[in-house]
């Protein structure tokens, strides 16, 4: 069990990276004095990061289907946590987007080029529809005051807390 926990706790390390960065890049632009929703650059800005936390999202979904086992014999206060937050990557189809739209250009199904219209359907149920419910977004990504008694359901927190309760299972060995 040691190594699965091992495993998932390096897994963790790197979501927490993949899970911040968007968000980070996102408040940065958002920010500044070039930020304008009509430029070419702040649209481009915002599909990379959006792109990149669809991504971090699915491999979540992946990490905390994958390694379920270990999960269930984490202390029921965490687990909650867990499955709290994995509802809401799931009613916001996250993995969904990522398999139908994000890495295609064609659709498995109708072997025609990916819906536009539906896979902007599909994004605006994860990001939102206009720049308050991003910024929204992002906060619950990664919040810029983290929250680290998990009060909220903000997910690299969670991440976090989670790596770090696999730290002390498996101790702090090199990574493989």
């Amino acid at each position: 069990m040691s190594e699965r926990i091992e495993e998932l706790k390096w897994v963790l390390t790197d979501l927490i990276l993949d899970l911040c960065a968007p968000a980070e890049i996102f408040r940065d632009h958002y920010s500044s004095n070039s930020f304008d929703t009509s430029s070419v650059r702040t649209i481009a800005i915002c599909r990379m990061c959006n792109s990149h936390a669809v991504i971090a999202l699915s491999k979540l979904v992946e990490a905390l289907n994958g390694y379920g086992k270990e999960i269930r014999d984490f202390p029921n206060s965490l687990k909650e946590k867990v499955y709290r937050v994995k509802q809401q990557l799931e009613a916001r189809s996250v993995y969904k987007f990522r398999s139908k739209y994000v890495a295609h250009v064609f659709d498995d199904d109708t072997k025609k080029p990916v819906d536009i219209e539906y896979g902007y359907k599909l994004l605006t149920d994860i990001v939102g529809k206009d720049i308050s419910e991003l910024n929204a977004f992002y906060e619950w990504l990664s919040p810029v005051e983290p929250d680290f008694d998990l009060t909220g359901s903000y997910v690299s927190t969670l991440v976090t807390v989670l790596r770090d309760h696999c730290s002390n299972l498996a101790g702090h060995g090199e990574r493989p």
